[in-house]
């Protein structure tokens, strides 16, 4: 069992970049171009994404999925809450959804594994009232 004092496979600076660009930069990006060019910069070229009801692989699927849930959510956006979280090569952030400047009725969490390049290899989303039935 690795020292509680151990080194992070990842910075703690790292950790916060990638998990605010994927909230923010990926699901929260309206430009389907520039999201994309996002996740290319963010993910790892074999990304899974872990979705309550499905598993989701490839850039360009997860870009669709994206466009359909921003597209039939026009006035919401994503909101990160509290810290990133990290444990060697894993990283959490807590976030909201919901209509901008309004109490989001949407709350969950992205747990992502980082591979030892540094980009995101695979993504579980956990969403409130939804995952923990």
């Amino acid at each position: 069992m690795a020292s509680p004092l151990s080194k992070p496979a990842i910075s703690r600076a790292q950790a916060e970049q990638l998990a605010k660009q994927n909230l923010l930069g990926i699901f929260g990006e309206r430009d389907t171009t520039k999201r994309l060019a996002q996740m290319q910069a963010t993910y790892d070229e074999n990304i899974a994404f872990y979705d309550p009801d499905k598993l989701i692989k490839g850039f360009d699927v997860i870009n669709d999925f994206i466009s359909q849930l921003l597209d039939s959510n026009p006035e919401w956006t994503f909101r990160p809450r509290g810290n990133v979280w990290i444990n060697s090569d894993l990283v959490m952030l807590e976030w909201e959804f919901g209509p901008a400047g309004q109490a989001a009725p949407v709350r969950g969490n992205d747990v992502m594994f980082v591979n030892g390049e540094g980009k995101i290899a695979k993504m579980y989303t956990m969403i409130q009232g939804v995952s923990d039935t």
